[in-house]
């Protein structure tokens, strides 16, 4: 069973509390798309990913661009697209560039 853990602040105390059915399916969503961003079609997307991917300055580079996309998208009451999303049409971009 998993669980996470909650300390009251007042109390100190620690508390381990089982995660709910909802808090899984995010999690479990969550590490999917987390697969699915990481896992490369073919060679080539490889080629492209480790563009972006590189290292952790590109990393956090993607983080703060697509941040401030979901920002924007918010303002202008669109919804938010999702790290997969934006890593497809980053690289839709890219491939039109070489």
């Amino acid at each position: 069973m998993s669980t996470r853990i909650e300390v009251d602040t007042q109390t100190g105390e620690v508390k381990t509390i089982p995660l709910t059915q909802e808090e899984l399916d995010a999690a479990a969503a969550s590490k999917a798309a987390e697969d699915e961003f990481n896992s490369p079609d073919n060679t080539a997307e490889r080629d492209i990913k480790g563009a972006f991917e590189g290292g952790k300055v590109r990393r956090l580079i993607f983080e703060i661009d697509f941040n401030q996309e979901n920002r924007i998208r918010a303002i202008e009451g669109k919804p938010p697209v999702t790290r997969a999303q934006y890593r497809d049409a980053l690289l839709t971009v890219y491939k039109t560039l070489t």
